[in-house]
């Protein structure tokens, strides 16, 4: 913006030399009119001075002639007095006031009021003892009277008469001028001078720094950079000068930090909106725009009313309204509508702008787009509260309502939860996928709700293939919760026999059903706690109902808990045992029918530091479920081989077979970590036999058999255990790298039984004799089953009680020699 030209007349400085031009004539006139009233003052009082010393000197040469009574010499007298130039009347009267002399002969004789004179009222009076001169300024004239003193009479009185004249006085200026022109000149030059000085001070000290101020100010308006005043000066202007460069530099960082909070509000993703008292929008930033879908310009001048959904409560508009009434802020939760119509939910703080007087000017919000974290939220809440897969309650929300039912506990009423497990869901995972698996699940699910529809329940999902129905508390006895239960698991039992349609495939599916009857006691500590007690029972009771084959329904019973808390603590302690050593290495010869000891099969015995030696049957079923079988093989495997190291020394070449579980074909460094081990004790690898049972067959076969063959090619030899009870399969048995069969003991009982025994143990040794296998019989006992195994081949190697029993490492290589 350019700068504004000012009118001559109206700028400064010829403001500034006008009132010097004008201060200096005035005080020139007054310098003038004091010079010329003080020479008209030394005028007139010269006048009078002149005026008094004619009156002596009248007095004096009048009263001579009085005294020697020359009357006509005072008629002289008189006349040369009117001749003065400026004595315009003389005359004398008595003290009867009669004139006696007078230049006029009309006037003797006659009163002095008669005299063509204009007298003041003093001057009609003879004269006292003394002159009088007074000056009369509206005539410019003086007065004057003066005594004269007589001769005396006959009587002795001496006669006073009075001398009156006037004096005309000259009070033209002209005279006075001319009289002080040297002075005025004077005068003039040095106003003129002073005048010029005061000019230039004031142009050095008022208009160039006003003039400097005018431009920072400019400048100050213009940009909104700092600003420099060259003034220097302390003084009030200087004083000004810094007051405004200090506004320039805080205007400037104001507005720099006006444009910081102005781009940071802008590009912020909040929305910013502000209104004025009447609630009229003065201004929105972007963020707002993009989330009302309004643009500035349509929202500028509008009621924020017309971004209401209607879907907000008035509660909420009241309680918003009450608190910025009292000038406090208020935060909450809006529902608006966008401009396309969809509604999206904010957080808004509305805060009211208040001035000085503590009155509100205008209101700003700050509202944060919550829409999709409302949809996060509820999504998570859903997530957290129900299954996704069947959207029914999980088990954190089954748990929730268990807690809320058993808080609200009577004593005097009874439910149920039922645990509902399908099952061979893993296989059918396994043989169709898991997408067939989770429709099949879904469609399990709606089969549920279709049975129970009618009946007061609470159906949950608790994840994979189990489901839970709550029955609630409307039993009066526990009897009669039970019948309820098993009603309610019959008809759900019952609704599987019906085939399920997935993906064009028609199946059948059988459960598993647990049940627990809520509360078992009445006293109730702990809500939250009984709730999962609860929930766990009934799996405990589902889990045996899987025990016996699936398709059962089964009661909790508390002797299910207390066999699941043995497993835990066999397993715990099992664990506590092979880190101390607490297992034993037994050992049962393999003979021949003559009773050489041609091998032997370890065996594992747990010789517990508080409860002494511990079946096999407690602890080996309790690994298998875990991959505690895993770590209890390796500690067996290890001392085999320090075993069979030993003996190799000793010169005895015999074999031992190790049982390892199934879970080793799983692991990764299987093959790695016996042949590390074999190479440790550096033991002839045919000297280790690994024996697998049929079920090792059931999952990867292709997995199995590779691992079995590289271990075969490294000249480990394997044993099938317990043949003929499990997944028999000739054409697998085929491919595997067997070097062994081992007769099952029940095979062994069996013998005397030509179908039963006899004829399955002929077929066994056939099938090995043609394979090229040896073959153990397990389990002899008598010498009638040692003789028939004799008769049937001669080579087959005997194991059981009838050669030898199990006993520790020490016995057992006692009874080698």
């Amino acid at each position: 913006m350019a700068e504004a030209r000012v009118n001559f007349w109206r700028s400064l400085s010829t403001r500034i030399t006008l009132l010097v031009f004008t201060v200096s004539v005035a005080v020139f006139v007054f310098l003038v009119w004091l010079t010329l009233y003080y020479q008209q003052l030394e005028n007139r009082n010269l006048a009078e001075r002149e005026l008094r010393t004619l009156n002596l000197s009248s007095q004096a040469t009048l009263n001579r002639i009085i005294r020697y009574d020359y009357p006509e010499l005072a008629q002289e007298v008189i006349a040369e007095l009117e001749v003065h130039r400026r004595v315009s009347r003389a005359l004398i009267f008595n003290e009867q006031g009669s004139v006696v002399f007078s230049n006029l002969k009309s006037e003797v004789g006659r009163l002095i009021e008669h005299a063509q004179l204009e007298l003041p009222e003093a001057f009609s009076s003879p004269a006292g003892k003394f002159s009088l001169v007074v000056y009369e300024p509206d005539l410019d004239r003086f007065y004057s009277k003066t005594p004269l003193v007589g001769r005396a009479n006959q009587t002795q009185e001496v006669a006073t008469w009075t001398l009156l004249m006037t004096y005309e006085y000259d009070t033209s200026l002209k005279a006075a001028i001319y009289q002080r022109r040297w002075a005025l000149a004077g005068e003039l030059l040095l106003v003129f001078i002073l005048a010029s000085l005061l000019r230039v001070y004031l142009q050095h000290r008022l208009t160039r720094p006003l003039q400097l101020l005018q431009q920072g100010v400019l400048q100050l308006r213009l940009t909104n950079s700092d600003v420099d005043i060259a003034l220097t000066d302390n003084d009030e202007l200087g004083q000004m000068a810094r007051t405004i460069e200090q506004i320039a530099r805080d205007r400037s960082q104001y507005l720099s930090d006006l444009k910081n909070l102005n781009t940071a509000i802008e590009q912020s993703n909040e929305c910013v909106i502000i209104t004025n008292i009447e609630g009229e929008i003065e201004y929105v930033n972007r963020a707002f725009s993009d989330v009302t879908g309004y643009t500035k310009g349509e929202l500028i001048g509008q009621n924020p009313r017309i971004l209401q959904s209607g879907a907000t409560a008035e509660t909420t508009y009241e309680r918003l309204w009450n608190k910025l009434k009292l000038g406090e802020t208020w935060r909450g939760e809006l529902l608006n509508k966008r401009k396309d119509g969809s509604n999206y939910v904010v957080w808004a703080t509305i805060t009211p702008v208040l001035d000085e007087n503590d009155r509100i000017t205008h209101f700003i919000g700050v509202e944060e787009d919550i829409t999709e974290r409302k949809a996060d939220e509820e999504k998570l809440h859903f997530l957290a509260y129900y299954e996704p897969l069947t959207s029914l309650p999980n088990r954190f929300h089954l748990s929730e309502l268990m807690q809320q039912v058993l808080a609200a506990h009577d004593g005097k009423h009874y439910g149920a939860l039922l645990l509902v497990d399908m099952d061979r869901l893993q296989h059918i995972n396994d043989a169709r996928g898991y997408e067939f698996g989770s429709e099949l699940i879904k469609r399990f699910a709606e089969r549920l709700k279709q049975e129970l529809k009618g009946r007061e329940h609470t159906l949950a999902h608790l994840g994979a293939d189990a489901f839970a129905v709550l029955l609630p508390e409307d039993a009066s006895s526990i009897q009669a919760a039970k019948n309820k239960a098993e009603a309610v698991g019959q008809l759900l039992l019952a609704t599987t026999e019906q085939p399920f349609h997935v993906m064009r495939e028609e199946l059948k599916i059988s459960a598993s059903i647990g049940c627990v009857i809520y509360p078992e006691t009445n006293v109730i500590m702990h809500s939250k706690i009984e709730a999962e007690r609860i929930i766990r029972s009934a799996e405990t009771a589902m889990h045996q109902a899987k025990h016996k084959g699936g398709n059962s329904f089964e009661f909790y019973k508390a002797k299910f808990s207390q066999q699941v808390q043995q497993q835990f603590e066999i397993e715990k302690q099992l664990r506590h045992a092979i880190s101390k050593d607490e297992l034993e290495l037994h050992l049962q010869s393999q003979c021949l029918h003559s009773g050489e000891v041609v091998s032997a099969e370890a065996l594992v015995r747990w010789n517990h530091s508080r409860d002494g030696m511990i079946s096999p049957g407690k602890f080996i079923p309790v690994a298998e479920q875990s991959d505690l079988i895993v770590d209890v093989d390796r500690w067996m495997l290890t001392r085999v081989c320090q075993l069979l190291a030993d003996l190799q020394k000793q010169g005895k070449h015999l074999s031992i077979s190790v049982n390892i579980s199934a879970r080793h074909f799983r692991k990764s460094d299987f093959e790695d970590w016996i042949d590390a081990l074999i190479k440790e004790y550096e033991i002839p690898r045919k000297s280790l036999v690994l024996e697998v049972t049929e079920g090792v067959l059931i999952d990867d076969v292709s997995d199995v058999v590779a691992k079995m063959q590289g271990l075969s090619r490294q000249g480990v030899e394997f044993s099938i255990d317990d043949f003929g009870t499990g997944y028999s399969s000739l054409s697998y048995i085929s491919q595997l790298p067997v070097h062994e069969l081992k007769i099952d003991q029940s095979f062994v009982q069996s013998i005397g039984d030509r179908r039963a025994g006899d004829g399955v143990i002929e077929t066994v040794i056939s099938i090995a004799n043609h394979m090229s296998m040896r073959v153990v019989a397990e389990g002899v006992e008598t010498k009638k089953q040692a003789e028939f195994l004799f008769k049937t081949d001669a080579n087959v190697v005997m194991q059981g009680f009838y050669y030898a029993r199990p006993v520790e490492v020490t016995q057992w290589r006692a009874s080698l020699t």
